[in-house]
């Protein structure tokens, strides 16, 4: 049983219970219907809140993200396009060597002006024993057959006329001839490239040569029928030169060649050859025996992809090791010479002062490519006899590390330049 008090309690709370909540009486204090729907709308408000703080959060974080991504982006372009636009002077640095190049002048020193002959180039430089210098110039005239046609190759002797190499003595069409294609049956068809090397303790100077022909057995070569082969002269005064044939009688095509010694064991190098670059070694500098070894090889995807050939005899650096600059080609530079598509190009390699055999660094960028009118040629009426090129058969020391460079373009005129070698 219950009192009526309880019952009347207990009566009141049922008929409340009954209510429905749109009619709850009002006092003083919330019935628990309201605060339990008060409750509610807070717990709402606050987990609405923490949604859109974290969708802030969200959204902050993703720009942050989109941000960074396109710092990268621009970060990582900004690095693409600085180091596929290096200049052709100055090689990236991967090696103790940092290598640079620099032209002289924006134009060629010697042209077809200085000269009887149309066109000049492919010089070696040399001191002669008065104490000046001299070019030994290989020269040719057109043979009226075409832009390209020409007669065969002569080498001519110039003399330096200013210290700083920016005049020469005409390059005349007769007293100065050094090596003509009269003068032996195996360079009937020209005299090309020389090189030339003194001795440092003989004082004779060697230079090596292409002696070309035609094969009279009609063997095939890289120009059908005709043969290029290394040939050897010398002189003691520079001017006059004793012929001593070619240098290997076996060999279809053999050209390029830079002689070097090394004073300590008395042991010469032959550096030779435009498919690789190969050794050969001699004791008397007038026999050379060939071996196996090609530290200079052509590469693939490189400004060296298609040949390789010596440049001058390597010179000393102040670390002992040797400097060797060397000419290139690869493919892909149309021009407007029949069936003619390369672009030759100047690279380096520094030799091991202990073993020249061996390859301490090399370039993985050119430090000499075409650059003006004169060294592409690549253009209908500029003058030029093949489009696309530098090469470099003559130099000089400089003072340490550094050197003065006889440079051509085009095979038809001279440039002058200079190269730094930085040891790190």
């Amino acid at each position: 049983m219950v009192s009526s008090d309880e019952a009347v309690h207990s009566d009141t709370h049922s008929e409340h219970a009954m209510m429905p909540a749109s009619e709850e009486p009002l006092g003083d204090a919330p019935s628990e219907t309201a605060a339990l729907l008060e409750n509610k709308s807070t717990d709402g408000d606050k987990s609405l809140r923490m949604d859109r703080i974290a969708i802030i959060i969200s959204v902050a974080l993703a720009i942050l993200i989109i941000v960074g991504l396109a710092a990268a982006v621009f970060a990582g372009a900004a690095v693409y396009l600085i180091a596929t636009n290096l200049p052709h002077h100055e090689a990236p640095v991967h090696h103790p060597f940092t290598v640079k190049a620099r032209r002289l002048y924006d134009h060629p020193i010697i042209t077809s002006a200085d000269s009887d002959w149309d066109f000049n180039y492919n010089a070696a430089l040399y001191e002669m024993p008065d104490g000046t210098w001299a070019l030994a110039v290989r020269t040719q005239n057109l043979n009226g057959q075409g832009t390209y046609g020409v007669g065969p190759s002569y080498v001519v002797h110039s003399k330096a006329l200013s210290g700083g190499f920016s005049k020469w003595s005409h390059i005349d069409d007769n007293a100065n001839i050094m090596l003509s294609p009269t003068s032996a049956t195996y360079q009937a068809l020209g005299c090309e490239d020389p090189r030339v090397w003194r001795h440092p303790k003989t004082k004779q100077y060697h230079m090596l040569y292409t002696a070309v022909h035609e094969a009279s057995d009609g063997r095939p070569s890289d120009l059908g029928t005709v043969i290029a082969r290394l040939a050897h002269a010398t002189s003691t005064d520079g001017k006059i030169w004793d012929l001593h044939g070619e240098v290997w009688g076996d060999e279809a095509w053999s050209k390029s060649g830079a002689l070097m010694l090394d004073e300590k064991t008395n042991k010469g190098y032959l550096l030779w050859g435009d498919k690789s670059i190969c050794v050969a070694t001699t004791d008397d500098f007038h026999t050379f025996t060939r071996t196996d070894v090609c530290p200079i090889a052509t590469r693939e995807n490189s400004f060296d992809s298609e040949l390789v050939e010596a440049g001058p005899p390597p010179m000393k650096l102040s670390n002992g090791d040797w400097f060797f600059v060397y000419n290139s080609a690869r493919a892909g530079f149309p021009s407007p010479k029949p069936g003619y598509a390369l672009q030759y190009n100047l690279g380096w390699a520094v030799l091991d002062g202990k073993d020249p055999t061996k390859v301490k660094a090399r370039a993985e960028e050119p430090i000499l490519t075409p650059y003006y009118d004169w060294e592409t040629a690549d253009t209908p009426g500029n003058p030029g006899l093949t489009p696309n090129v530098v090469f470099v058969e003559g130099w000089r020391s400089a003072g340490t590390n550094s050197f003065e460079v006889i440079y051509q373009g085009a095979d038809a005129a001279i440039g002058l330049m200079t190269i730094n070698v930085e040891i790190n």
